[in-house]
């Protein structure tokens, strides 16, 4: 896939995001859903998918599909509810941040609503994770830090990073040392296993008006327990 629109004669360059595949967002550069980017000309761009070179780091998180036990007309009025956009987590170092880490001051666009595209704000929602090898799993996270009474507000965007980041950490507190179909991809503390520490969060995709999934990429110099990797 390449850019489909370009800043000038050339790919739009942006800050922190230097392999970003990018779409023009306009003169305003606003959206109430997804998260906008500046360029070194002071254009805005949606970020549709960052190229990267080392691929065998991404991890093969299954995609969810939701509504498959609906009629079809229903899912499709659902669906329509759903803006398909990956949230990526940026921040002053870059794109990505380590799932053990807890700072996330210097997130972009941390401070944002996260909201359904037609139904306004949203009061829980279902984190994901189908990992090679392993049952697919999920957790609740709640969408209010506190009551309204209590002088609580709704739910950040850097919030949801925080709660999936704690999500992904149970996750793999839940996982060590069972069994899994795919060796590849174990999970747990012994040596060439995966654990928390390992992992680094680079994006959230909305997949449903109530759920969605992590991009989650392996640390550099991660040595797998076969380094010939998975049979094909």
């Amino acid at each position: 896939m390449q850019a489909c629109y370009y800043d000038g004669d050339s790919r739009p360059s942006i800050p922190l995001l230097p392999n970003a595949i990018a779409f023009y967002a306009g003169e305003s550069g606003r959206s109430r859903i997804s998260h906008v980017y500046p360029s070194s000309t002071n254009q805005h761009w949606y970020i549709l998918d960052v190229e990267v070179n080392d691929l065998d780091r991404i991890i093969p998180l299954a995609n969810y599909l939701p509504y498959v036990q609906w009629a079809p007309d229903r899912t499709a009025r659902e669906l329509d509810l759903v803006s398909h956009v990956p949230f990526w987590i940026v921040t002053s170092a870059g794109l990505g941040v380590p799932v053990m880490h807890k700072d996330t001051t210097s997130l972009m666009h941390g401070d944002k609503l996260f909201e359904y595209s037609r139904r306004g704000l949203r009061y829980s929602v279902f984190v994901t994770i189908n990992w090679p090898g392993y049952p697919a799993w999920k957790a609740q996270v709640k969408m209010m830090e506190k009551t309204i009474l209590s002088g609580g507000g709704p739910f950040t965007y850097r919030r949801l990073v925080n709660q999936v980041k704690c999500k992904i950490r149970k996750f793999f507190r839940e996982h060590e040392g069972r069994e899994t179909s795919n060796p590849h991809w174990a999970v747990g503390t012994l040596e060439g296993r995966i654990s928390a520490i390992d992992v680094t969060l680079l994006a959230i995709i909305n997949v449903s008006p109530g759920r969605v999934i992590p991009v989650l990429k392996l640390r550099d110099g991660f040595i797998f327990a076969d380094v010939a990797g998975p049979e094909q």
